[in-house]
């Protein structure tokens, strides 16, 4: 991103989901997954991603240092912090993998606008240290932020709030809440997931309470 009277260019391309966006061969991986679907899983949950925009386990990856996430996370792996190699350390890596990892799709989360602690380990947190012998501890910065969190959100925000953003929002509005969540328009943009993501009451949607044999309830629930 960059500051509001930047060229498009310097922009997310609004108009495409995650799996639109990095590489030629990332595309045909989700298509081949798509198309595979009907072999291993079965006509009734085709889907281009195994894996999901946004759930629990995505926020508290990225709100990892600060309360209460921090408590949530700890209990989510276990009671303990997570593998050093996998906690948000690098916007760069970060940003890297969504490129190019097609089990990647994660969106960002609202936090990346207005909160500059959740890059500061103040809770003096021991995530450990990489292979690479690189221990972990504040995220990693763009050069362009100066290593200060409170640029990097400033800078953010105001990109969030320029013109072409402004004019672009809605397309990818329509991936996450309009017209290309469902159906053959999901399809078509490689935008489709599995059926338990679509849990609900309503017919067709996938109903965990309707399932009678527990032992399977209990697998799709976790």
């Amino acid at each position: 991103m960059a500051r509001g009277g930047a060229p498009p260019g310097n922009f997310r391309d609004l108009t495409k989901n995650m799996q639109l966006l990095g590489t030629a061969e990332r595309q045909a991986e989700f298509k081949r997954k798509y198309e595979d679907a009907e072999i291993f899983i079965g006509l009734d949950d085709k889907f281009h991603c195994g894996s999901h925009y946004s759930n629990p386990g995505i926020v508290l990856h990225y709100l990892s240092r600060v309360h209460p996430y921090l408590e949530a996370n700890v209990e989510l792996h276990g009671n303990s912090l997570d593998h050093p190699d996998r906690v948000f350390r690098s916007l760069q890596a970060s940003f890297t993998n969504a490129n190019t990892d097609f089990s990647d799709v994660r969106e960002l989360i609202p936090e990346f606008f207005y909160l500059p602690e959740m890059y500061l380990n103040k809770n003096h947190c021991n995530f450990g240290t990489k292979q690479d012998g690189v221990t972990v501890s504040d995220v990693e910065l763009p050069k362009w932020a100066s290593n200060n969190p409170y640029k990097f959100v400033s800078v953010l925000r105001e990109a969030f709030e320029s013109p072409y953003v402004s004019a672009n929002l809605h397309s990818w509005i329509d991936y996450i809440f309009g017209c290309k969540q469902r159906g053959q328009e999901a399809a078509m943009t490689l935008n489709t997931f599995s059926k338990i993501t679509y849990t609900s009451d309503l017919p067709g949607d996938f109903n965990i309470a309707a399932i009678a044999d527990e032992h399977l309830k209990s697998a799709y629930e976790n």
